[in-house]
């Protein structure tokens, strides 16, 4: 879990503009801006690079760090049953 906890994803602009850095939890650690870049930057186009470097981190989160953690342990079985506690969502009845 530690591991998992304290490993790094990076998540970056499509350009590399922004980089963007979090744990496995999720917890943002870094955020980098081209320097030359950012000096002539919009505002607007500043949040849209910001805005896809953070979910490019966010993805590598979702599918290597913490909630996937959780989904494939036994508290992840225990999520999915209590939202569907009958087995009625996958019945193709």
């Amino acid at each position: 879990m530690d591991q998992t906890l304290n490993t790094t994803h990076t998540g970056h602009s499509p350009h590399r503009e922004v980089t963007v850095e979090l744990t496995g939890g999720g917890d943002v650690t870094s955020v980098r801006f081209d320097r030359r870049w950012l000096r002539d930057a919009h505002d607007a186009n500043l949040t849209r690079q910001l805005t896809t470097a953070l979910r490019a981190a966010y993805e590598q989160v979702d599918a290597h760090g913490a909630p996937r953690l959780i989904a494939d342990s036994p508290l992840g079985h225990a999520q999915t049953v209590m939202r569907d506690p009958f087995g009625t969502l996958g019945c193709p009845c």
